[in-house]
């Protein structure tokens, strides 16, 4: 139980983690433009999405390899 617990929160953050460093999500603020004021620094929103997703990935994968 335990085990297949860490695994599916591995997996899941794997999954998280990967969303922000798709490049679509960035491809439909740019499209679409900035009408809420989200991306006013989209290129720090935009590094900071990507190390934190980075880190999501990192910890998805320690815990998959600890499962």
């Amino acid at each position: 139980m335990g085990r297949a617990l860490l695994r599916a929160l591995g997996m899941v953050l794997i999954v998280i983690g990967a969303v922000p460093m798709t490049p679509l999500i960035w491809l439909l603020v740019f499209v679409h433009g900035n009408p809420y004021g989200i991306f006013s620094h989209i290129h720090l929103a935009f590094w900071q999405t990507q190390f934190i997703g980075l880190g999501l990935v990192g910890v998805g994968i320690v815990l998959l390899m600890r499962a």
